[in-house]
C-alpha cells in the first residue's frame, strides 16, 4: 500500500509540473521549448476616420474608401487567429479604438495578456494635431509581460502636409518583455507598422530595432533575446532597399527569421511562397488597386519577422517559417475572399540555452 500511495504522489507531481509548464514545451536539458510568433496587417479600417483623411467616415452616406467586409472579416481573423497555435501575436492595421478592445477581449482566453497604445479618436486631438485614428497596432501573448509595455510614437515631422496619409496616422512601435514561465527567461518584443514613402520606412525601422534592445535611445542593450516583427513598408524586391532594412537590423545583432528558414540568394528570385502581398491574386487589394505592370509592387516581401539571436544565457533558432497564403472567408455563398491584403508571417523558435541557467 505505501508503494502504491507513492507511485501514486509521484504522478501526481508530474502531471502537475507538466500542467504549470503549459505552452512552453519542453525539450530537454539544454533545450528549453518552442516559441511560434505571428504577425499580421489585418486592413481593418471600419469604424475610424482612418477611412477618409480628417473626416469621421459616418459623415458619408458610402463612405467605404478602404473599406470592406470589416465586421465580417474581423469575426473570422479572431477564429483563424484562435487555431493558428502562435504564442505572441503582432496585429498592424486595427485602426479604430473599439475594434482593438473587441479584438482582445474576445482572444483572452486564449491571450490572457495583451497591449493597445493608450490612444483614442479624439476630435480636439485632430484638429490640433492632424492625426486621424490610433496606431493601430494590438499585441496578443499567452506569456505574461513583466512590467508594462511601452509606446514609442515615430517622428512625423518630415511630413509637412497635414494632410499627408503617414502623418495623420499615429505610427509607433510597442515594446514588451515577456517572462517564458514565472520567474524564468525573459524574450524582447517589438511590434510595428513604419511609414511609407520619404525613406521614413528605413528610419522608422531602425527605431523598432532600437527601442526594442536598448529599452531607449542611447541605452545600453537589454541582456535578452528579442523578436521584432511588423509591416515595415520595406519592398524586398526593390533593388537595394532589403538590403538597408538589413544593415539596419544588424546594427543590433538581428537577422531575418524568415530567410534563416529558407534562405534566397537574390530577392528578385523570390518564391511565391515568400509573398506577403500579391496585387496578382489577392481578391481583397484587388477591391481598392488594380494590378500594376510592374511585379516587384504587386508581388514582394514587406512584412518581416527580425530576431536578435542571444541574450540573457538563451538563444533562439528560427526552426519553421511561413507566409500563410489560405486565411480567406466568405464573401458570398460561393465565392472565398483574402481575409487582409496582406498575409499573415509565422515563424517558429527553438529556445535553448547557451549558458549555464
Amino acid at each position: 500500500m505505501r508503494v502504491n500511495l507513492f507511485r501514486g504522489a509521484f504522478v501526481s507531481v508530474i502531471l502537475l509540473a507538466t500542467i504549470c509548464l503549459g505552452c512552453f514545451h519542453q525539450l530537454g536539458s539544454e533545450s528549453l521549448g518552442y516559441i511560434t510568433v505571428l504577425t499580421y496587417n489585418t486592413h481593418l479600417f471600419e469604424g475610424s476616420r482612418a477611412a477618409i483623411p480628417g473626416v469621421p467616415v459616418s459623415f458619408f452616406k458610402e463612405g467605404k474608401f478602404f473599406i470592406f467586409d470589416d465586421n465580417k472579416r474581423q469575426k473570422q481573423i479572431e477564429k483563424n487567429i484562435r487555431k493558428c497555435g502562435a504564442d505572441i501575436v503582432a496585429l498592424q492595421e486595427v485602426w479604430a479604438d473599439h475594434r482593438q478592445e473587441r479584438l482582445w477581449k474576445n482572444l483572452k482566453n486564449v491571450y490572457p495578456y495583451h497591449f493597445v497604445a493608450p490612444q483614442s479618436e479624439n476630435i480636439k486631438d485632430l484638429l490640433k494635431t492632424g492625426y486621424k485614428n490610433t496606431c493601430g497596432l494590438v499585441l496578443l501573448s499567452k506569456y505574461k509581460f513583466i512590467g508594462q509595455p511601452k509606446f514609442f510614437e515615430f517622428d512625423r515631422s518630415r511630413f509637412t502636409k497635414i494632410l499627408d496619409p503617414e502623418r495623420l496616422a499615429r505610427k509607433g512601435v510597442i515594446t514588451a518583455t515577456v517572462e517564458l514561465r514565472p520567474g524564468g527567461p525573459t524574450i524582447r518584443l517589438g511590434i510595428s507598422q513604419t511609414a511609407s514613402g520619404n525613406d521614413m520606412e528605413m528610419i522608422d525601422s531602425e527605431k523598432v530595432a532600437e527601442e526594442t534592445v536598448r529599452g531607449e535611445r542611447g541605452g545600453r542593450p537589454i541582456d535578452s533575446p528579442a523578436i521584432m516583427m511588423g509591416d515595415f513598408n520595406v519592398h524586398a524586391r526593390w533593388e537595394g532597399q532589403f538590403d538597408r532594412l538589413k544593415e539596419k537590423f544588424a546594427k543590433y545583432d538581428a537577422v531575418d527569421a524568415y530567410r534563416e528558414v529558407h534562405p534566397c540568394d537574390s530577392e528578385e528570385r523570390m518564391s511565391e511562397d515568400d509573398y506577403t502581398i500579391d496585387r496578382q491574386k489577392n481578391e481583397l487589394i484587388q477591391k481598392f488597386f488594380k494590378p500594376s505592370k510592374d511585379p516587384r509592387i504587386d508581388r514582394d516581401r514587406i512584412d518581416y519577422v527580425f530576431v536578435k539571436k542571444s541574450g540573457g544565457g538563451l538563444e533562439l533558432k528560427p526552426v519553421e517559417a511561413e507566409v500563410i497564403h489560405d486565411w480567406k472567408y466568405k464573401h458570398t455563398r460561393k465565392k472565398l475572399f483574402d481575409l487582409s491584403d496582406h498575409y499573415p508571417v509565422k515563424v517558429k523558435f527553438m529556445v535553448t540555452h547557451t549558458t549555464t541557467p
